[in-house]
């Protein structure tokens, strides 16, 4: 997919005098995200900006766009390494055929989210097969956001994996096979278009999304029932990429700053998923009529099981076309259990269960 340029702007470098009488050089850079102000990944981004802004005296500035106004999902990665934009918020669920070994964060390997956090940006700078993917396409990452466990919100009550049977149901990537090995009907379909749809009963539930941003999206106030889906854990990546084109053509000391800010975003961005998600509890524990569903072990067993197996498809069917999926797993999940000896996240649906006792 190719953009033309002027209709976004490419980034601008002016000359300008700093306060002391010397010429310096601003880069005014367009920043994109998918996703709307007041969820925990948009936030970190602001810190991100406002960061690089500060620390570099305003010599970088932005322009910001939100909740997918200035192009689609599908488009923020093309874009970026074309550096029609210069920054974007990626979620790599939308992108499987550009970014596919990002999606190595799967359901059922941890419900440690600051683990899988912390494994990603170790597996992202040590295995060459996950840096040449985002290389290849002319792109940077700058940091992670790790996406929460996902639930599935519901007029009907889920007790068991064969109630999902007929449902049509929203949902991506991996938990869209594995609603369709229980019988169900993934729809694809982008959050917030979903929401309006099952609103008005066309769809019968939803999926794919974080505990957090299903209550701030108001999806407690559209159903009666939330069930945690076998307790999947942390499942999926957004990723904040810039251009190659737009980092390499700054100074050195401008590229150290936006170094620098980036390794820090990782951590300020579970700071304030942990408080968006604490926040999002206590909205729903005092939700009139909504019940909440954790599952079994039995459930969990069965559908952790489905989910170990889905991730071995994934893997066979990315080696089939020679891409390098096996050792980037094998690494990550590595990670995450050294990561996990030191965690201190809890999930959602515990931090409720905690609040109701």
């Amino acid at each position: 997919m190719n953009f033309t340029k002027a209709l976004v702007g490419p980034c601008l470098a002016l000359g300008l005098l700093s306060p002391n009488g010397t010429l310096a050089q601003e880069h005014q850079f367009t920043y994109a995200s998918y996703a709307t102000p007041g969820w925990a990944n948009v936030e970190s981004d602001m810190w991100l900006l406002d960061e690089i802004k500060s620390r570099s005296g305003g010599r970088i500035d932005f322009e910001r766009y939100f909740g997918g106004s200035l192009m689609s999902p599908f488009e923020l990665v093309p874009a970026t390494g074309q550096n029609v934009i210069q920054i974007a918020n990626v979620p790599t669920q939308y992108t499987p055929d550009l970014l596919p070994l990002s999606d190595v964060i799967q359901p059922f390997i941890t419900d440690k989210l600051d683990a899988a956090s912390r494994a990603y940006r170790r597996v992202s700078t040590s295995n060459e097969a996950l840096k040449a993917e985002y290389e290849a396409l002319n792109l940077k990452l700058l940091y992670t956001q790790v996406v929460s466990g996902p639930i599935v919100i519901s007029n009907k009550k889920i007790e068991k994996t064969e109630d999902l049977a007929g449902m049509r149901i929203r949902a991506q990537s991996t938990l869209a096979d594995m609603i369709r090995e229980f019988g169900g009907t993934p729809v694809a379909m982008n959050w917030s278009e979903s929401v309006d749809v099952f609103s008005s009963g066309g769809l019968d539930g939803l999926s794919s999304a974080a505990f957090d941003i299903a209550v701030i999206s108001g999806a407690h106030e559209l159903a009666s029932h939330f069930w945690d889906l076998g307790g999947a854990g942390s499942w999926a990546t957004v990723t904040t990429v810039m251009s190659m084109d737009a980092y390499n053509n700054l100074p050195p000391d401008l590229r150290e700053i936006i170094d620098e800010v980036s390794l820090e975003a990782d951590e300020k961005y579970l700071e304030l998923l942990n408080k968006s998600i604490d926040d999002n509890v206590k909205v729903v524990a005092n939700t009139p009529g909504l019940t909440v569903t954790t599952s079994t072990e039995a459930m969990r067993k069965e559908v952790r099981e489905t989910g170990e197996k889905l991730r071995e498809k994934w893997i066979e069917e990315l080696e089939a076309k020679g891409v390098e999926a096996r050792s980037v797993m094998e690494e990550y999940v590595k990670y995450v259990r050294e990561e996990e000896k030191t965690s201190t996240f809890v999930p959602a649906l515990q931090r409720l269960s905690e609040i109701e006792q």
